[in-house]
């Protein structure tokens, strides 16, 4: 009976966070951005497997307790979680009173509020944190203090919280020990048939891969940080281990071949509606379902990791940065209890407290950087949202306008469903046009355009330095 609650609860989750949205903030002239300077970068991988089995994250139900890390004996290794963190800096201030970005890969399901608000006050004022996490569904649950999310992370444990606000923490901070010059450099390609979209097979699925690159003044290579879109899913749920799944296999075969100070950060890009799906000539061959998706993970690393060295030798990098972030505010969807099925009408005041109240806050902020090396302008806008690849390309688009290349992070900072774009105009929604939308029909584009607008500013502001 206690699952058939949380069932419940789940889908009342699901199909009542929506709602109703007020009018985005007016977008403020920002400061003149700093200008040119030296970089300097440090990196950091620190590991998050934990110190006891909890509970684990990702397939529903929660309060599964994991049974330790997966070993892959084939290969003789394990899938260890990790916390990857590269610190940008040229000694001019980045945004107010701050002088680094950080860029934080982080081997979690989500990231919550709490944990990133713990996580930048250990780490000081004077770092833009930007967490993002890779979203293997087997990963540490435990760590969000709200009856809702332990249908899917287990039940709070307060130990692993803060176990993991200082294991991440200690990455930034060990990466800003490791400061050395540097020279960075952008480029992107395409990953074709790795994907596919999981909502509608007809909608698309962004396949762009987009590599930022590191080296030290002498061309050793100290990082690669990879923007690529797919659910990482291909752990077999049953098998009860850890595993940071296709981005950690990823991250586990380029870093075998490089200094140990380097480091590859996966960082998702519009995942909403994508799942990953390798080439079956890889695989086929394999008997057993939980061989061939074992098999799978270490596939599409290397299919990640092959295409990340394909290109990397093509890019420009120059050791001459300018550096600009803004952190806005902006307006979250209510609960819509309109849209809640009808059969689930009784549970529409719990919908509204338990989501509304006790887990939608109003407001968030959105994360946007700019890194412009005087060969390309750069805009990174991190969202806490699983992002729909509709939504992600049309603001890269849009964002291409202005700049030579756009980035568009998912699951940035925090969690707050998924955003996905608008697939009908009916009010009130229904059916799978509802489902899969989550917000109000309009309310995905409307933040878009506000991040939109914000980079254009922020592009608007390092003008002014020129």
């Amino acid at each position: 009976m206690h699952n058939v609650i949380k069932i419940l609860v789940l889908v009342v989750f699901l199909f009542g966070c929506s709602g109703g949205y007020k009018q985005q903030p007016v977008v403020k002239k920002i400061a003149v951005a700093q200008d040119y300077a030296q970089l300097y970068c440090g990196t950091s991988r620190v590991a998050l497997t934990p110190y006891k089995n909890t509970y684990m994250a990702g397939y529903a139900p929660g309060n599964r307790i994991a049974s330790g890390t997966y070993y892959d004996e084939k290969r003789e290794l394990y899938h260890h979680l990790y916390s990857r963190a590269v610190l940008l800096h040229n000694n001019a201030q980045i945004a107010s009173n701050k002088k680094y970005i950080a860029y934080v890969s982080v081997d979690l399901l989500i990231l919550t509020d709490a944990l990133t608000k713990k996580v930048r006050e250990q780490v000081g004022p004077e770092i833009v944190v930007n967490l993002c996490a890779t979203h293997p569904h087997s990963a540490i649950g435990g760590y969000w203090c709200c009856t809702l999310p332990s249908i899917a992370m287990g039940s709070f444990d307060a130990e692993n919280l803060e176990y993991l606000a200082q294991k991440i923490s200690q990455s930034i901070l060990t990466a800003k020990k490791n400061m050395q010059p540097a020279k960075i450099g952008i480029t992107h390609a395409q990953l074709q048939n790795t994907t596919k979209n999981r909502r509608r097979k007809n909608d698309p699925v962004d396949t762009r891969l987009t590599l930022i690159h590191v080296k030290d003044q002498n061309d050793k290579i100290m990082a690669d940080m990879v923007w690529f879109a797919g659910h990482p899913i291909l752990m077999p749920p049953e098998l009860w281990k850890y595993s940071s799944d296709f981005p950690g296999a990823f991250a586990r075969i380029l870093e075998k071949e490089q200094d140990p100070s380097y480091v590859a950060l996966f960082f998702q890009g519009g995942l909403g509606d994508v799942t990953t799906r390798p080439p079956a000539k890889y695989w086929k061959h394999i008997s057993g379902r939980v061989p061939q998706r074992m098999e799978k993970i270490e596939i599409m690393g290397k299919l990640i990791s092959d295409k990340v060295k394909e290109i990397r030798s093509t890019v420009q990098t120059s050791p001459v940065v300018r550096l600009q972030h803004h952190s806005p505010k902006f307006i979250l969807g209510n609960v819509n209890v309109n849209a809640i099925p009808d059969f689930l009408i009784p549970l529409e005041i719990v919908g509204r407290v338990w989501v509304d109240w006790g887990y939608m806050p109003e407001e968030s902020h959105l994360e946007i950087s700019t890194i412009d090396n005087t060969l390309h302008q750069t805009a990174i806008a991190n969202f806490p949202f699983e992002i729909s690849s509709t939504l992600t390309i049309d603001l890269r688009k849009k964002l291409e306008r202005h700049y030579d290349v756009g980035i568009v992070t998912s699951l940035s900072n925090s969690w707050y469903s998924y955003l996905m774009h608008s697939y009908s105009a009916m009010w009130p929604p229904s059916g799978p046009e509802y489902i899969e939308s989550f917000f109000d029909p309009g309310y995905g584009e409307c933040v878009m355009d506000y991040a939109y607008s914000v980079a254009v500013e922020m592009k608007n502001s390092s003008m002014e330095r020129k």
